[in-house]
């Protein structure tokens, strides 16, 4: 009889240690993308739950007739000059930089009408293959060929808990316009030729400052969503209004990313997704809200056509 309730205790155990392996493969799996991706068969017209349903999704376009001109102070950008130690990783999706969140002095946002201060946990790129489209966002419906997500976490909160809260996380969303001889991400270059492969790391010395424009004060904000699954839908955005200008040879370094399928991941952005009604604001530079309005407007839109044009013109 004891040996009996001994063997079946064991099973009971092995049962429960099975369904936790199976469990915890599971986790594994949705965190590494198995169950979506960016291809016919698991791509953004696939995902399901919040992606389909939620009514503050992102990417959207900014229409800049109608945005909301809004005289925010500036935001900070704190501990971004600093330099430490992170990890880049070729996660199946994207080229993803993390662990900022890691040192002693984390770089965070604060000010800019957040409300609260957020850290900088990582920082990840959207992109084409092609050279008029690659951004998730667009301007009066126009793309840029890449753009980054620097993903901060409110400070009280850990990561888990952030995407469960309405104001968890703040992402600023940096665009990069194509122009000759230009090398933004310069000191990633030997990092993106060792992460080609899918789940290859790195480690490197980094500073966010290297992804930021001159100009960091004139941005557009709306609340929306992850623009990846599972979507949620707590997301304070900055989009900064001032590109980044990068080469071709740097583009084409993200390009040869290897996605978990063994093909190349040579997109990985998703569709502008409808504004329901929300309410898009814009920083102007300071002291120009009433004077500038107009001429913003106007002059970002010929902007943003001329750029999309190069970019059509140097893909021929």
């Amino acid at each position: 009889m004891f040996s009996l309730q001994i063997f079946g205790m064991l099973a009971i155990l092995a049962i429960f240690e099975a369904f936790y392996l199976l469990s915890f493969a599971e986790a594994e799996q949705g965190k590494r993308g198995v169950k979506w991706g960016y291809n016919p068969e698991d791509g953004p017209t696939t995902w399901g739950g919040l992606c389909a349903t939620g009514k503050r999704q992102s990417p959207i376009n900014v229409n800049l007739a109608e945005v909301m001109m809004r005289d925010f102070p500036d935001l900070e950008f704190i501990n971004y000059d600093v330099s430490g130690p992170i990890v880049a990783e070729n996660n199946g999706h994207t080229e993803e930089l993390e662990g900022f969140n890691l040192w002693s002095k984390s770089p965070m946002i604060a000010g800019g009408g957040l409300g609260a201060r957020y850290k900088l946990h990582q920082l990840h790129f959207h992109w084409d293959h092609l050279d008029y489209r690659g951004s998730e966002h667009t301007i009066d419906e126009l793309h840029y060929p890449l753009e980054a997500h620097l993903v901060h976490i409110r400070e009280d909160l850990t990561a888990d808990n952030a995407t469960n809260t309405p104001d968890g996380v703040a992402v600023v969303a940096v665009f990069f316009a194509i122009a000759a001889d230009a090398k933004p991400l310069q000191s990633l270059e030997q990092i993106f030729n060792a992460t080609t492969n899918f789940d290859s790391h790195q480690n490197l010395t980094y500073s966010p400052s290297d992804l930021l424009p001159n100009v960091t004060n004139v941005w557009f904000r709306y609340n929306g969503s992850l623009t990846t699954p599972p979507c949620n839908q707590v997301v304070i955005w900055t989009l900064l209004a001032e590109p980044i200008y990068v080469d071709e040879e740097q583009l084409d370094e993200l390009r040869h990313r290897v996605s978990l399928t063994g093909a190349l991941l040579i997109e990985n952005w998703r569709a502008v997704q409808p504004l329901n009604n929300r309410t898009v604001y814009m920083k102007p530079r300071n002291g120009a809200l009433n004077t500038f309005s107009t001429t913003v407007r106007g002059l970002s839109t010929v902007l943003f056509i001329f750029l999309r044009s190069y970019a059509i013109f140097q893909s021929l």
